[in-house]
């Protein structure tokens, strides 16, 4: 009987202890990061559970003229088509996400903004199916404008393109616009594996670099952000682990395969436009403490480069405002850039220039 009673007792404290773990955890720590709707939690600070980058954001347009959608559309003609991934899909949330909300606004042009119908297309064999089938004919854009973050250019676009690749005009229109875009963020429960991960990461991530697989934490020489960790930068790990593909060979086969759809576009009377958003890693890799794994050299192999498109360096573009010490070009806790730099990249003259063309 005795000990039956010490078993329960046993019991009642354990439970007891796991649930005052639990609820102290996610009450002032993960429940933070999870459950947080209206607001939106950058994907580096959620995967890797750290709360003093976070940035919580509703999402907000303030600006008059936005990007036309497939209801705002009236199908006619437009000046500028822009396709691309999550930074085109106002992947970063928050205030005023679509930089081609600026573009329209501050240059009184027509925006439409599509997308890829099939994955196994890349955004190069989209436009080209598009200039094949009578599309671009249809609408008659003056400018194209195919928008990749730096760290996929390679993957996407150093390979062989079929330019001959055709889709009837009827079997692609209406697919144009069927793809969302946003990221699933499930409802937890006060228990939760999360609460330990929380645990493990925040212990760890103070001696190593990596700790969960998809995010890298680094010190920075100075604050570039607003937010408690203000010295820290959280990047996504592909911008490590894909620095070795950026070498000449495969970013001359990215730009032959460019020039290729620039030549078809330009029979068109369509000017290409390329637009690379800068890995993080890359735009603040001047003011990491630690510079172990070295620089990208994607951008200073990849402007020298002939061209017959135009290459939007966003390198170039944003890091003047870096180096004067602007906070939050990219978001602290988020892969993507904020408001800031979309505000920045379409004052260039390359884009005043774009809106421009007859």
């Amino acid at each position: 009987m005795k000990n039956s009673r010490k078993f329960i007792q046993v019991f009642f404290i354990v439970l007891a202890l796991f649930l005052a773990f639990h609820l102290f955890v996610w009450f002032f720590f993960t429940s933070k990061i999870f459950n947080t709707d209206p607001y939106y939690i950058g994907d580096l600070a959620r995967m890797g559970y750290q709360i003093d980058s976070l940035s919580p954001r509703k999402d907000s347009c303030t600006l008059p003229k936005r990007y036309l959608t497939k209801t705002s559309w009236d199908g006619k003609n437009v000046d500028v088509v822009t396709i691309g991934d999550s930074f085109s899909n106002g992947g970063a949330k928050g205030s005023n996400p679509y930089y081609q909300d600026y573009l329209a606004t501050k240059y009184n042009v027509k925006v439409l903004n599509v997308q890829s119908w099939d994955l196994k297309y890349d955004y190069i064999d989209i436009v080209n199916i598009l200039a094949n089938n009578g599309w671009i004919e249809k609408i008659r854009p003056k400018a194209i404008i195919i928008e990749t973050v730096q760290r996929e250019v390679v993957n996407r676009y150093a390979k062989e393109h079929d330019f001959a690749l055709n889709i009837p005009l009827h079997d692609v229109e209406k697919k144009l616009f069927d793809r969302a875009w946003g990221e699933y963020v499930p409802n937890v429960s006060l228990v939760n594996t999360g609460n330990y991960k929380y645990v493990y990461y925040a212990s760890m991530y103070k001696y190593k670099e990596h700790v969960e697989k998809d995010v890298y934490k680094f010190s920075l020489k100075q604050p570039l952000f607003s937010v408690k960790a203000d010295t820290t930068l959280l990047v996504y790990a592909d911008e490590i682990t894909r620095l070795d593909q950026q070498i000449s060979p495969n970013l001359q086969k990215v730009n032959d395969n460019l020039n290729k759809l620039a030549q078809k576009l330009n029979k068109q009377h369509v000017k290409l436009y390329f637009l690379v958003p800068v890995d993080k890693y890359d735009l603040y890799y001047d003011y990491l403490v630690n510079q172990q794994y070295g620089r990208n050299m994607f951008f200073d192999y990849f402007k020298k480069l002939k061209k017959e498109y135009v290459l939007i360096d966003t390198k170039e573009i944003l890091l003047p405002y870096v180096q004067k010490g602007v906070k939050d070009i990219f978001y602290a806790d988020d892969t993507h850039w904020s408001y800031k730099a979309s505000d920045i990249i379409t004052n260039d003259k390359v884009m005043k220039e774009m809106s421009t063309i007859e």
